[in-house]
């Protein structure tokens, strides 16, 4: 079966980044990614433009009746982690029913809650969001972190390939689809360079590291288990000391 997703990253170009541009341009960074695995992997993609309004961009995933709707953005408000958004319906007893929507946030939260250097906030519910209430398919929206605080804005924007793919992967669980990562030549994509950090003492300096090497930045565990692979690993961390002991050796990587 040939399936069909809407991917909607943040049309919000006013939304500022505490690092630097928008949530708008990131999340159409991400969207870039999340978009060319998808349809390597068999999946027919349409996507919004920045240009659009929200209602514009709600009444064209309804045109183009895809499987799934799925909304890329960033948070703000002080808070930290990722959450994912979706219509949650609840039984007598009031836990979560199975829908579809709450199964396509749930994949996705999964995958991309794997990979940031701090606690997450869950799935939550969307019946307030215009997108989640108002498209025909079933819908999730996620704010990947917080774009105003320094740590997270600079974990999205070190990240942007690993966290598309997460993205991707998410998509294609729900499916049960096998999410295609090889280039035009058939080879596993690979990343030039990452750097990878071993507890979360280890977060910030590794962060650091990677923003001044232009590197994303996981965790080594989570690198373990994400199935990317890169030419050049840098370590920050995993020996014995202190938070001063981390900042000195990740200092020596610069």
């Amino acid at each position: 079966m040939a399936y069909k997703v809407y991917i909607s990253p943040s049309t919000q170009e006013h939304n500022q980044y505490v690092n630097g541009n928008t949530e708008e341009y990131w999340m159409n960074k991400i969207a870039d990614v999340v978009c060319n695995l998808l349809v390597k992997s068999g999946i027919t993609v349409y996507r919004n433009k920045p240009e659009m309004e929200l209602k514009q961009v709600v009444a064209d995933s309804n045109a183009k009746k895809p499987d799934i709707h799925f909304a890329i953005h960033s948070n703000a408000g002080g808070g930290r982690g990722c959450e994912v958004y979706a219509l949650l319906v609840y039984d007598d007893n009031g836990k979560i029913k199975p829908t579809e929507g709450y199964k396509l946030a749930q994949a996705v939260y999964n995958r991309v809650s794997a990979l940031t250097p701090t606690s997450d906030r869950g799935v939550k519910q969307g019946n307030h969001l215009y997108e989640i209430k108002n498209t025909i398919a079933p819908a999730a929206l996620i704010e990947v972190a917080f774009h105003d605080n320094p740590q997270d804005a600079a974990w999205i924007t070190s990240n942007i390939e690993p966290i598309g793919k997460a993205i991707a992967q998410g998509i294609c669980d729900y499916f049960g689809v096998k999410l295609n990562t090889k280039d035009d030549e058939g080879e596993d994509d690979m990343l030039d360079k990452i750097v990878v950090y071993y507890g979360d003492i280890d977060a910030l300096p590794a962060i650091i590291v990677g923003q001044k090497l232009k590197a994303p930045v996981m965790k080594e565990s989570d690198f373990k288990s994400s199935g990317l692979k890169a030419k050049n690993i840098i370590r920050v961390g995993g020996g014995e000391g202190d938070r001063f002991d981390t900042f000195k050796r990740a200092a020596q990587l610069l």
